[in-house]
């Protein structure tokens, strides 16, 4: 298979610790599950990896945390290519509470680009595309960076014949979605802030993937569009499930049909939702879940 070059501009130490329930104003004791290099693309790219995909990590990082998402990416063998900015990498804190898996995040704003962080993010991009079947555009801008710098990548890489995945919010989400990126995998909230809406997803591009927490997924190709049930697990940590079933999508999109690749995104999110930590979901208990997704078509044609 071919390599998947990610970007996360605003790359972090994720650090995840559980609480039995999270009381506000109290002092209470927390268990640590782990800290780690996160953001959304480092998230894909690890899961990627697990599944044997060869990959790519660009980061922007900065100051002494952002050394510490490097030496991170380097010890897991993610091929990092690091981009300098000024200032200091964001450190997210993830409180998941133990009796109902609900998450409360606090996060950093991470580095404070400029336009030569601009500059040197096309620059590695480009030179990270070599041989790349696509390339994934995930989360969120640091200060700095200017809103149409996916879109610009989005240029780059069709210029090399690179495919583009999209997994944005804002106006990064915006900007990007009018370029009409190859796949797009956002979640609900993130769809309906788009110019026309939730219903105006599609007209990204011509595959996609809108997903709603443990709901049903609302996804599409061209001729087709489709309900995707996730099957039903115990949470444990839905942080990550969203780039789980991105890189699911990715990993399977150039093996088969489309339907069968979002069976496979599908049950890896809900493996990574049973999982304790960001971007290790359990490949074998994926694997058991795939017979628990349910898949219909909404369009004339065949029913899985």
């Amino acid at each position: 298979m071919r390599t998947v070059v990610t970007v996360t501009p605003n790359a972090a130490v994720d650090w995840t610790c559980f609480v039995a329930a999270l009381r506000p104003r109290a002092r209470q004791e927390a268990r640590t599950a782990g800290r780690q290099a996160g953001g959304k693309g480092v998230n894909v790219s690890r899961v990627l990896a697990a599944l044997g995909v060869p990959v790519r990590s660009v980061v922007v990082v900065g100051g002494a945390t952002g050394a510490e998402i490097a030496r991170d990416l380097e010890a897991a063998r993610l091929a990092p290519v690091v981009v300098q900015a000024p200032g200091e990498s964001r450190t997210c804190l993830e409180i998941v509470e133990e009796s109902s898996g609900a998450a409360t995040q606090l996060h950093g704003r991470g580095v404070e680009a400029d336009a030569a962080t601009a500059r040197a993010l096309v620059a590695a991009v480009e030179g990270a595309l070599d041989g790349a079947a696509w390339l994934a555009l995930c989360g969120s801008l640091p200060p700095g960076l200017p809103a149409d710098v996916y879109s610009t990548l989005i240029d780059v890489a069709r210029a090399r014949g690179v495919r583009v995945a999209l997994d944005a919010s804002g106006d990064a989400l915006s900007a990007a979605w009018r370029a009409r990126p190859d796949l797009l995998r956002i979640n609900r909230d993130e769809a309906s802030a788009l110019p026309g809406g939730a219903d105006a997803a599609s007209a990204a591009g011509p595959l996609g993937a809108v997903s709603d927490g443990p709901r049903e997924i609302a996804a599409w190709e061209p001729g087709r569009t489709w309900r995707v049930g996730p099957p039903s697990i115990r949470p444990r940590n839905p942080i990550g499930c969203g780039d789980a079933m991105l890189a699911g999508l990715l990993a399977r999109a150039d093996a088969g049909p489309f339907a069968e690749a979002l069976r496979f995104a599908a049950a890896l999110a809900a493996a990574e939702a049973a999982s304790p930590v960001a971007g290790r979901p359990d490949l074998a208990a994926a694997d058991a879940l795939l017979a628990d997704v349910a898949l219909h078509a909404e369009t004339p044609g065949a029913r899985a």
